[in-house]
């Protein structure tokens, strides 16, 4: 129900894309992967993606919706153009209050994500500056690394 109600099928900027489900399959489909990439800039006028993104639809399962907010549940049916129906059965989101993101998991996802706009070493030293904020003796260090140069 949440997401429905965010669903806009051309987004004109990341925000709008990033919380439309419609384009944000759309856009995993084409590409093979979901990241900033994907979800800015030209990305949000590819033809492809915007023609996927129109054949999505969103229906809300009353049983799935009864367990919101506890659990988030979702499950993803596709019919290909020749027929076929794929269906995903029950899924559950990673990394949720009862299965957390390891270390790991959350440095990866921050490389991933900050390679996007950083170069590697100011990338490597904000990772660390974040990794022990709560020994820094003051957040000048980050807002420093996060500022443009």
């Amino acid at each position: 129900h949440e997401a429905s109600r965010l669903t806009v099928r051309r987004p004109q900027n990341t925000e709008q894309a990033q919380y439309s489900l419609p384009f944000a399959v759309a856009a995993l489909l084409v590409h093979g992967r979901l990241g900033p990439a994907e979800l800015s800039g030209a990305a949000l006028a590819q033809p492809q993606v915007l023609d996927l993104a129109e054949r999505v639809e969103l229906v809300e399962d009353a049983a799935f919706c009864a367990r919101y907010p506890a659990e988030r549940v979702s499950r993803v049916e596709i019919e290909t153009t020749a027929g076929e129906r794929l269906d995903s059965g029950e899924v559950k989101p990673d990394w949720d209050v009862t299965d957390p993101p390891t270390d790991d998991d959350l440095r990866q996802k921050f490389r991933w994500l900050a390679a996007v706009r950083l170069p590697e070493a100011r990338a490597a030293a904000l990772e660390d500056a974040a990794w022990r904020c709560d020994s820094l003796p003051d957040a000048g260090q980050i807002n420093r690394l996060l500022a443009d140069n």
